[in-house]
This record gives structure tokens, C-alpha cells and sequence, in this order.
């Protein structure tokens, strides 16, 4: 199913992960590579500034980079983060969206997604149906957000948050 009845208020937040270092040197598994300093201070302003959003809904791929990005925004909700195997990297955007949509369609209002670097441009990418180029969008840097409002058209209004200073 590709979506379903949606509310004028269903609106979709994707979060790019905040900073975790670099994948180059973390000796572990790169899905247990977690966030830095930086990227802690980065995930408790991105909670501050999604509470004006009022989100009722928390997805996440599964790294652990992920998770710890949302963890703050969750535990200021009471919400629990579902971990969602199309959000992680490497992930199909047709994929990734169609779950997305089966989601808040599922749910009463704001969703929020974090993912990774290949998958939220992948997503964007796919919602301009091609019709403008990937460098029309800024570029969604660690930490960085987009708000999806209007998900039932195509494409759906877009807005680009920077990531926020640590």
C-alpha cells in the first residue's frame, strides 16, 4: 500500500543524524558507531526545535548513530522510536518513502525519521520526480532536517532546516 487516508496535519520530519565522527577510524561495526560530543549537544537542540512540531510518531534506521539522534526528542515526548529497516543506510528511497507513508498514514499527525546521508537525498531526490535537479536542495548535512508538509500530494511542500550549532 503506498499511503493511505491522511490528515491535513500529517506531515513527515526527516533528520540526517547528527555528527558521529568518522566512519574511517571507528574500529567497530560502522551501525555501532556512535554520536560525538558535538553530536550529542546537536541531537538535544534538535529535539528543542522539533517540539514546535508536536510529532506523535518516532521512526529510526537502526544505527545506533540514529537512534541516539532521536533518543532526546523521544524522551521529551514519552514516545518510544520504532526502528525501521528501510531508514538504514543503504536503503532503496522508493522503499524508504512508501514506508513512510504507510506510517503516517497509520498514525494521527507528525511523524519524525531519522536516517542517513544516502537515504534522505535518495527520498528527495525521488519526490522532485526528477524534475529538478539534486543540487536544487541544500545539502542535508548531519544534523540537518527536512519538513515534508501536504504528504498526500506530489510533491509535498518542502522546508529545510540547517543543523543546529553545538
Amino acid at each position: 500500500m503506498m499511503g493511505g487516508a491522511f490528515a491535513s496535519s500529517d506531515r513527515i520530519i526527516l533528520v540526517r543524524h547528527a555528527d558521529a565522527g568518522d566512519r574511517g577510524v571507528y574500529e567497530q561495526p560502522d551501525y555501532l558507531r556512535p554520536l560525538t560530543a558535538k553530536g550529542e549537544q546537536q541531537a538535544l537542540a534538535i529535539a528543542e526545535i522539533l517540539l514546535a512540531y508536536d510529532p506523535r510518531q518516532i521512526v529510526s534506521s537502526r544505527a545506533k548513530r540514529c537512534l541516539s539522534t532521536v533518543a532526546p526528542l523521544a524522551e521529551r515526548l514519552s514516545l518510544e522510536i520504532e526502528e525501521v529497516d528501510e531508514l538504514f543506510e543503504g536503503s532503496d528511497p522508493r522503499e524508504s518513502w512508501s514506508e513512510l507513508l504507510d506510517l503516517v498514514a497509520e498514525g494521527n499527525g507528525t511523524l519524525v525519521a531519522c536516517s542517513h546521508g544516502d537515504v534522505i537525498p535518495g527520498i528527495i531526490e525521488l519526490l522532485s520526480d526528477g524534475s529538478a535537479p539534486h543540487s536544487k536542495y541544500p545539502k542535508i548535512k548531519k544534523g540537518s532536517m527536512v519538513v515534508l508538509s501536504g504528504v498526500e500530494q506530489s510533491p509535498p511542500d518542502m522546508r529545510f532546516l540547517p543543523a543546529p550549532r553545538a
